[in-house]
Parts: structure tokens; sequence; C-alpha cells
């Protein structure tokens, strides 16, 4: 019985470093999205001040890449903030 108790209790422990591990790769990617999107939007801002028509392009670029962005990190969201099964400790 003690070794199937201290295989539980590994697995346990395994189990919830799994989870652990994957928490900090989400916020790893939330935090470099929210970097990345206010580098772009920065960017952005800079090119309009502009009075060149090419910079107002480049600007229009990077603003579908923005908005991609946001739709990147929303997905991951939806995709990582699913509800998990078991118990509520």
């Amino acid at each position: 019985m003690d070794a199937i108790a201290l295989f539980k209790a590994f697995f346990v422990a395994l189990t919830e470093y799994f989870k652990l591990r994957s928490k900090a790769f989400y916020y790893d990617i939330i935090v470099k999205s929210r970097q990345e999107q206010k580098e772009i939007v920065n960017e952005i801002e800079k090119l309009r001040t502009s009075k060149l028509s090419s910079d107002h392009a480049r600007a229009d670029l990077l603003r579908v890449e923005l908005k991609r962005e946001r739709e990147f990190i929303e997905h991951i969201s939806t995709t990582y903030s699913t509800p998990q099964s078991g118990s509520t400790n």
C-alpha cells in the first residue's frame, strides 16, 4: 500500500508541476504580447506624425499587425482560460 500511495503522490505532484509550467508559459506569452503591442502602437504614433505618405502606409500595415496580435492573444486567453475539471480545493 505504501508504494501505491507514493506513486499516487508522485503523479499528483507531477501533474501540479505541469499545470504550473503551463501557467508560467501562458504568462510569458501575455507579457511578450503586451510588450509587442506597446511597441507597435508607439511606432504607429511616430509614423502618423510624419508627413510622408509612405509612413502613413507603413502605419496602416502596422495597424493590421496590431489587430492580428490582439486576435492572437485573445485566442490564447480563450484557450488557457477554459474551465478545468477536477477539485476546487
